[in-house]
């Protein structure tokens, strides 16, 4: 994962936050990970966080909402792609974002992977598309009948193209840093203007029932 760098936002939520880093480290401990510190910065915080290899702990203007903090560590990202989750996820053996990486390696047309989220045993669905009319939006969710998906030749994944998935995704970090979030919202609506404005800027996003 040397070509990956995670980007996350805390904001008051340390224990969950040092069990995501936990869990990610001990699947992937060479991942490059910023930590965008949107609550109250501290000596203590800085020197537990980035005890873990290769995190770096970036204080943010408190309570300046999810999108500036976002902003701040897209502007910091050096590596070629990027994770984007939030601080109470727990990797586990299925997070498989290496094959993500690898998937986005071999196509080329697409420029954003997503997956899903399990909450309390059950996966939770928010891939699908977003139809724009003149004083409305309307989400369509993706249809998951498996006939209607393709296969990576590479990974094994298979996939589908859609406009939008859950707040799990790889990306390029070039196409991460054409769109950006926009900071007049601090949280709630940044999702789906994030990913309206990414498919406006003609980038293509994928989503896997496999991750």
């Amino acid at each position: 994962m040397d070509n990956t760098t995670a980007i996350i936002i805390n904001f008051l939520r340390e224990p969950y936050l040092y069990e995501c880093l936990r869990s990610l480290k001990e699947k992937y401990p060479d991942i490059q990970v910023l930590v965008g510190e949107n609550g109250e910065y501290t000596k203590e915080k800085k020197k537990k966080i980035e005890a873990f290899k290769n995190v770096k702990y970036i204080e943010v203007e408190c309570d300046a909402g999810v999108c500036k903090a976002r902003n701040k560590l897209v502007s910091l990202v050096k590596t070629k792609y990027m994770l984007v989750g939030d601080d109470d996820f727990k990797y586990y053996e299925k997070s498989e974002i290496d094959k993500m990486e690898d998937f986005l390696d071999e196509h080329k047309e697409f420029d954003l992977i997503g997956g899903r989220t399990e909450e309390g045993g059950v996966l939770k669905n928010y891939q699908g598309f977003i139809l724009q009319y003149d004083d409305h939006f309307k989400y369509v969710p993706l249809d998951l009948k498996e006939r209607t998906f393709n296969k990576c030749n590479k990974t094994g994944l298979l996939y589908k193209q859609c406009d939008l998935t859950f707040n799990f995704f790889i990306a390029r970090t070039e196409a991460v840093k054409d769109t950006l979030w926009e900071e007049k919202i601090k949280v709630a609506y940044e999702h789906s203007t994030f990913f309206i404005d990414f498919i406006r800027k003609g980038h293509k996003v994928a989503f896997t029932p496999d991750i």
